[in-house]
């Protein structure tokens, strides 16, 4: 269980198509892949930020 993270998943009204799928489950709690986090987590966007390019 090294490379995943245990995870407790809500299931929010407006759902981030980019968030990555569980690769399984303990419990109530789902499972993720560590580098998927961490992926996803650098790719979101900022708030307070504009990209005019």
């Amino acid at each position: 269980m090294t490379a995943l993270v245990r995870e407790l998943c809500s299931c929010p009204a407006h759902p981030d198509l980019e968030f990555p799928a569980p690769v399984g489950k303990h419990s109530a709690a789902f499972l993720y892949r560590v580098g998927g986090l961490k992926k996803w987590a650098r790719n979101r966007p900022r708030a307070n930020t504009t990209d005019l390019d």
